[in-house]
């Protein structure tokens, strides 16, 4: 299975960016899971003319229309979860779940949630559970629903497949954060039904570890899925899919799958741009982390050059840039704004 990556891309990245438009055969779908079950070749592939006919049958019964009212309805989209899962399963196309794991490392208790999408599809049984995880400056929304509470990606995964969506330790809190990224007092809500003292969340950012975070996968994963499954990272996250390797009770699921993509520049960018970094390290390395960090939320900002009604950036307080911005001068106007993202983690 680790050989198949392409035809496993293949796949995922078909009905993302063509969104369940155009005609798919049982044929085709054969062919893929026939790719994806090949031990002997080195890698398969999947044939352009296969990729652009897949995509078909993971229309949303409602179009994304219950969970988008629910987010239009919620101060700066950062609607409860738990509300998800009172919407009628036929609504949704699955049955939602709201799922908090709260276990003890380093003689403290930790809060890993998950939203888990049960595919009504009684062909999802047959596949493995798709279980999405998070990178450091982002949490179950980002997958759930779009910039414009339109629905993820996620969403439509789980009209055939079986789908739980991870957010780590820390990166959600009911209701979003008010305040801006820079403020220190914008810590993570690594207990997500109490606020922590600024001294304890200090304590906590620096004994937080990839190997606290999976001992907490390991539990809400055990708990809340069977049979076999695929682990899928976003940036900090690829490296739990393949920790999770490293337990044998999780590698026996696994069977050799594995997914994890993307990266960029830290939220809290500025840091990378100011005096914070005189001394640290020589001037020409720190320009270049500067650098990086501009250009990698530049390409986050090219969606708000065209201001428009009901956008994350009017909803945010008005227009971040105009047609003639340059990308640079957007992201560095983007990442000041108070509440810019305030569905995300403080990182």
């Amino acid at each position: 299975m680790r050989k198949s990556f392409g035809a496993v891309m293949a796949f995922f990245m078909a009905f993302v960016l063509i969104g369940g438009t155009m005609a798919q055969t049982p044929a085709l779908e054969q062919k893929v899971w026939t790719l994806l079950d090949d031990s002997k070749s080195p890698y398969v592939s999947l044939s352009e003319s296969d990729f652009r006919a897949l995509g078909a049958g993971f229309d949303l019964p409602d179009g994304g229309r219950s969970v988008t009212a629910l987010a239009e309805k919620a101060p700066g989209g950062a609607f409860d979860p738990r509300d998800v899962a009172k919407l009628p399963a036929q609504q949704l196309g699955y049955k939602a779940d709201w799922v908090v794991e709260r276990f003890a490392r380093y003689n403290l208790d930790w809060d890993i949630t998950g939203l888990r999408l049960t595919s009504l599809d009684p062909e999802a049984k047959n596949y493995p559970w798709f279980i999405i995880m998070n990178g450091g400056a982002a949490n179950f929304y980002e997958f759930f629903v779009d910039l414009k509470n339109r629905p993820g990606w996620a969403q439509y995964l789980a009209q055939k497949l079986n789908v739980m969506i991870v957010t780590i330790p820390g990166n959600f809190k009911y209701g979003g954060w008010e305040q801006p990224i820079a403020d220190t007092k914008r810590q993570p809500a690594y207990l997500i039904d109490r606020d922590l003292p600024l001294a304890e969340s200090e304590v906590r950012n620096a004994i937080y570890t990839n190997s606290l975070i999976m001992q907490g996968l390991k539990a809400l994963v055990s708990k809340n899925t069977t049979g076999d499954i695929l682990l899928i990272g976003h940036s900090t996250s690829g490296e739990l899919s393949m920790l999770a390797y490293q337990d044998p009770e999780l590698r026996a699921r696994l069977k050799g799958r594995y997914l994890g993509w993307g990266s960029g520049g830290p939220a809290r960018a500025e840091r990378f741009r100011s005096p914070y970094w005189s001394g640290a390290i020589l001037p020409a390395i720190r320009a270049a982390i500067a650098a990086f960090s501009i250009r990698s939320m530049s390409r986050a900002c090219r969606i708000f050059r065209s201001p428009s009604a009901g956008s994350p950036q009017k909803a945010a307080g008005g227009p971040i840039s105009s047609s003639s911005s340059r990308t640079s001068n957007m992201a560095r106007n983007w990442a000041k704004r108070p509440g810019w993202r305030p569905r995300s983690n403080p990182s």
